[in-house]
């Protein structure tokens, strides 16, 4: 099963795209799509790391929350108020948002490259901890089936052999 993880930023929009035997790397652009595949029998190991968008949750409090505050304290009139306690509650939802989401920061190191593949953004924490497994899971299949071909010690899975005699008829 595929599991996908998307990013969006400014300038550009990045998939991920665990596949059977490889992660994929979507880079779609206005005019072009680019495709980068990661062999997992290449990859030397992930990293993954969360932590507080600190910029986001600025912005979200300068922009939302402390406008919101000031209508709502320097301002008698009912509709003035009002907007300030929906400013309020909007950065406050965002700023939870950012808090518990996180800004998580995946790094794959592959054999031979001096820097690591890097992808940064906002996701659910359930889609990442679903994508880290899917993802490890199939790097841990693919290495030990290279392993194993390398070694030698690769069988074919034994399939007992098919039967085709007629089964006996009964006595009457």
């Amino acid at each position: 099963m595929s599991e996908i993880l998307k990013t969006t930023s400014v300038f550009d929009r990045l998939s991920f795209v665990v596949m059977d035997d490889s992660l994929v790397r979507l880079e779609h652009g206005s005019t072009q799509d680019r495709v980068r595949k990661f062999r997992f029998i290449e990859i030397e190991g992930i990293l993954f790391s969360r932590a507080a968008p600190v910029g986001r949750l600025i912005l979200c409090t300068v922009f939302f929350i402390l406008p919101g505050i000031a209508m709502m304290l320097l301002n008698s009139e009912l509709a003035l108020v009002m907007v300030g306690l929906g400013l309020m509650v909007v950065g406050l939802c965002l700023l939870v948002w950012y808090s518990v989401a996180g800004r998580t920061t995946i790094q794959i190191y592959r054999a031979n490259r001096p820097t690591p593949e890097k992808v940064s953004g906002i996701f659910r924490p359930r889609k990442v901890r679903r994508f880290r497994e899917n993802l490890i899971a199939g790097i841990q299949r693919a290495q030990s089936a290279a392993a194993l071909r390398d070694a030698g010690t690769v069988q074919a899975p034994e399939v007992p052999a098919l039967d085709l005699t007629p089964p006996p008829i009964p006595p009457v």
